[in-house]
């Protein structure tokens, strides 16, 4: 009864007091128009005339998700539930189980090529034979075509003798660990011979050529320069066989340095240093070692605090390269690094730290990026720093970058393309930290790294980065658009801090996905324009935060963002739990601009929202006239429908607007506690023509897409 009182009053007027409405809130909301969940979203035609129907590299979850929007939160909340299962002692350590390999599936390959189920890399689990590792390493080069011995005039030659050399140096090794060395370097063989096959087509002038590329970050958002070389290596490259030399690589990584942790003590004395046609294979004992830059199959390192000039990065002659250091304080490159510790570029990098407080530095191209590969890297344990210029920490361009943090306070600094970055040719960037609390920095300011957006005057940089994807346009250019990618920045537990610029925090741009999953603690996000939950022209953009005391403060510009979609983009933020305040100027909050669908839902606590007097926001839908009077030439504006929708459930809350420099506040007109209100109001000239801004404040309710986990996990 008394929601049918609700609905007739809202005939009559726009403001509406109501402490409780029945019923799923958003269906209530969206009834108030007279609409419901099927008009959400968007289903583009090939009639649509200058809508950009064919973008080639879309995921394959983007064109779904842009059609059913609601399941944006299922696609990330199976990612969250992943870093949550897999990075948890009881999985992570699970004796035979390769948790870093699931992870990339879950969150990253099963994202971009289908094929796969995650039941196994197929390892192989041992070697019969009394010499495992001179075995493999003959295997090697055997299936290289290159002589271990050599042999001339009827006898063996006296120098090189490699095999002498193999000999000494495994007689030094206790047998525990030469199996494990054995076992892992198997199925890097056998991993190597899948990445032949990925590339068997591929020439290695355009491998080359990639290689020489470093300047993604600054080039392809606009379609500022077209690369031939990545159309050509997606149209010729055997995905299928690259992601099964992925999973490989990392799985028999993964299991070979957590057996190895337990034989620590076994290891602390060796000195192992040989050549092979696959690269260099280098085992150091406890000491204070500086690894070279070299090109390296493997690497690992039984103690001390070390310093890596290079190892687990990929390169034209070595597509696979592995580091492994079991403890110590170490340092991973310097500022002038590039290619390094977790970069697969058409090939396969990957970088574990299992204990230690370790300080990563490098320019780009660094600490979890791939271009038609993968890279990887994780710190098991202790306080982290992780410093770099640009492309890293977790960042994909045609393939996919992983950053995975299991414990401790740690600290991410970056200017731009990372901190899960999911950029051109549906390339996947995942940095997900499980445990600590942690800084999450991506330069705002232009004058410290220049990057600087006109948005924001140039003063604030464009960061790509914390859970963005996008895309190249190249419609205003040379005409190759490729779609974006998806960016994910998963923090699971703890007190933790971002701050960034533009572009940036759940923020998505031309067909890509950008996701910020934040499970526990009471979190800062400071950022400045187009970001928290934003997205321009044809994208998705998430923040999902589940419980703490919350602030989301825009700062400079401080505008478009906190749910804000521009041009065809999905938005959500989404807090369930705390008292949390949303800040910002103008434009913000629960906006919707050129046909977007901008959501804003917070589920419980005392909570404060703040924009700038006369500025559109809190709920509402802009309006154009393409919307009412069908565009002749352009007519596809007309076929969609915007929404912008803010949903607050329990608590008292405010709704301010800033009437002056000094930030002094007064209620905004028409919003309150306990209040429905639509923009643009009932009975206004721009009310109707599927443009719709609605705000709902009760003392309870719920929207049940977006509690679904939650009482499976009751029942």
């Amino acid at each position: 009864m008394r929601v049918a009182i609700l609905l007739v009053a809202c005939l009559l007027i726009t403001v509406l007091t109501a402490t409780t409405i029945g019923g799923d809130l958003l269906d209530e909301a969206l009834s108030l128009v007279g609409k419901s969940r099927a008009d959400l979203g968007y289903h583009p035609k090939g009639y649509w005339n200058r809508y950009p129907y064919q973008i080639p590299y879309k995921l394959p979850a983007f064109d779904d998700l842009f059609a059913e929007p609601l399941k944006v939160y299922d696609y990330s909340y199976s990612m969250k539930a992943a870093v949550e299962h897999y990075l948890a002692d009881s999985a992570f350590w699970a004796p035979g189980n390769s948790a870093l390999y699931q992870l990339s599936y879950h969150l990253a390959w099963e994202r971009k090529v289908g094929g796969f189920r995650n039941y196994s890399a197929n390892l192989i689990d041992s070697i019969e034979s009394e010499t495992p590792l001179l075995t493999v390493i003959e295997q090697i080069y055997l299936k290289s075509g290159v002589d271990l011995e050599y042999r001339t005039f009827g006898n063996k030659a006296d120098w090189p003798n490699l095999k002498e050399k193999l000999d000494t140096l495994i007689r030094n090794l206790d047998p525990r660990i030469e199996m494990v060395l054995a076992v892992w370097l198997a199925n890097l063989l056998d991993a190597h011979k899948y990445h032949e096959f990925a590339f068997r087509n591929v020439p290695l002038r355009i491998i080359h050529e990639l290689h020489q590329i470093d300047d993604l970050d600054a080039t392809q958002g606009d379609g500022q320069k077209y690369y031939p070389q990545f159309d050509d290596c997606a149209r010729l490259l055997d995905w299928q066989s690259l992601v099964y030399a992925s999973f490989k690589t990392i799985a028999a990584t993964d299991i070979a340095a957590k057996k190895l942790s337990r034989l620590v003590e076994k290891g602390r004395d060796i000195s192992f240093d040989f050549d092979t046609p696959l690269g260099s294979i280098v085992i150091n004992g406890a000491g204070d070692d500086q690894v070279a830059a070299q090109d390296y199959l493997l690497v690992c390192d039984f103690g001390g605090n070390d310093h890596y000039l290079a190892g687990g990065g990929s390169s034209a002659t070595q597509p696979l390269s592995v580091l492994v250091d079991l403890s110590g304080d170490d340092i991973y490159g310097d500022e002038n690094s590039a290619r390094r510790f977790g970069c697969g570029i058409c090939g396969i990098g990957v970088c574990l730290d299992l204990s230690g407080n370790d300080k990563y530095i490098a320019d780009r191209l660094s600490f979890g990026v791939g271009i038609f590969g993968t890279g990887l890297l994780a710190d098991f344990a202790g306080r982290d720093d992780y410093r770099m210029c640009v492309s890293g920490q977790g960042c994909g361009y045609f393939g996919v970058g992983m950053l995975f943090d299991v414990a401790g306070d740690d600290h991410y600094y970056l200017a731009g393309d990372g901190q899960g970055a999911g950029g051109i040719g549906g390339g996947i960037g995942i940095l997900a930290d499980y445990a600590g609390n942690d800084n999450y920095t991506a330069e705002p300011f232009a004058d410290v790294f220049n990057r600087g957006d006109y948005h924001s005057g140039h003063k604030i940089n464009a960061n790509s980065a914390q859970g963005w994807g996008g895309g190249r346009r190249g419609d205003g250019a040379d005409g190759h658009s490729w779609a974006g990618g998806l960016g994910v920045l998963i923090d699971c537990f703890g007190d933790d801090e971002y701050y960034s610029g533009n572009f940036s925090l759940g923020c998505g741009y031309w067909f890509g996905i950008g996701i910020v999953f934040d499970v526990n603690g009471n979190d800062f996000y400071r950022s400045c324009y187009f970001t928290q939950a934003s997205g321009a022209h044809f994208c998705i953009g998430a923040i999902f935060d589940e419980t703490g005391d919350d602030r989301h403060e825009l700062f400079e510009t401080a505008g478009a963002g906190l749910s804000f979609g521009w041009d065809f983009s999905v938005n959500f933020l989404i807090d369930w739990e705390g008292n949390d305040i949303y800040s910002a100027k103008i434009i913000s909050i629960a906006l919707s601009d050129i046909r977007s669908n901008a959501f804003l839902f917070d589920f419980g606590g005392d909570d404060l929202y703040q924009l700038r007097a006369g500025t559109a926001g809190m709920g509402e839908a802009d309006f154009r006239e393409s919307y009412r009077t069908q565009p002749p030439i352009t007519p596809f504006p007309s076929y969609a429908q915007s929404y912008g929708i803010l949903i607050d459930v329990g608590g008292v809350d405010q709704y301010l607007d800033y009437v002056d420099s000094t930030r002094s506040t007064q209620p905004r007109a028409g919003c309150g506690n306990n209040t429905i209100w639509l923009r643009p109001a009932r009975g206004h000239e721009h009310f109707g023509y599927n443009n719709y801004g609605i705000g709902i404040d009760c003392d309870s309710g719920q929207v049940d897409d977006f509690f679904v986990h939650q009482k499976n996990k009751q029942e």
